[in-house]
């Protein structure tokens, strides 16, 4: 728990310790950022990129904020030395006990990005479309909540908690191989940096993307 007078603070959805491998200038610690929304390119320091102030803060009520940064910030110190020792050898840890923790880093980066939280937003519209179309309102529906930010970091943290070990398991599960680019090219980074590729066609109406999909 948090005061309510405690400062409030960028908390990142991609850790500095991935950042730090895309650096423009590392005395400073800044990278080079494209902006796809508002088509310019800038420099700053990591400490403001791919973060929001109390991205993983709610509020209780009044007097206090619940918080999930202490529990990032542990997974993220615990996955570090096995991450820079991957990337500075350049070969994957044999060590079953380290893959699984680099499946749960994975996973939980999957699903802690703005991108994630957004799509509770997006389906809650959808639901407010489709219900008012045939002449109904949301405030009727039983249970419901209006979405305000606080409701919806509510959500998408329980989300996390509940689906964390799940998914993290659908990853342990895959074969895991190293990718690294052709000598004078370079990896670009983005704000959801787990990526879903199939090239195996699916046939249904949910498509070839999904965790547990085959072919991912």
């Amino acid at each position: 728990m948090a005061g309510q007078g405690q400062a409030a603070e960028n908390q990142h959805y991609v850790p500095k310790l991935i950042l730090r491998n895309f650096l423009q200038n590392e005395d400073k610690e800044q990278v080079s950022v494209l902006s796809k929304s508002r088509k310019r390119e800038f420099i700053t320091s990591i400490k403001n990129i791919m973060a929001e102030r109390r991205f993983n803060e709610f509020r209780v009520n009044e007097d206090f904020l619940a918080s999930f940064e202490d529990t990032a910030s542990k997974l993220e110190g615990e996955v570090a030395p096995i991450y820079s020792k991957i990337v500075e050898t350049r070969r994957l840890p044999q060590c079953a006990q380290q893959k699984a923790l680099i499946a749960i880093f994975v996973a939980f980066q999957f699903v802690r990005t703005r991108g994630f939280r957004d799509q509770f937003k997006f389906f809650d519209e959808q639901l407010k479309e489709k219900i008012e179309s045939t002449g109904g309102k949301m405030e009727d529906v039983k249970g419901y909540e209006p979405l305000t930010e606080d409701t919806l970091k509510k959500q998408h943290l329980g989300f996390i908690k509940e689906s964390l070990e799940n998914f993290a398991s659908l990853i342990a599960d895959k074969d895991f191989f190293l990718m690294e680019p052709p000598e004078g090219r370079s990896f670009y980074l983005g704000d959801n940096p787990v990526c879903l590729h199939n090239s195996s066609e699916q046939k249904g109406p949910y498509g070839n993307i999904g965790l547990a999909v085959r072919g991912i």
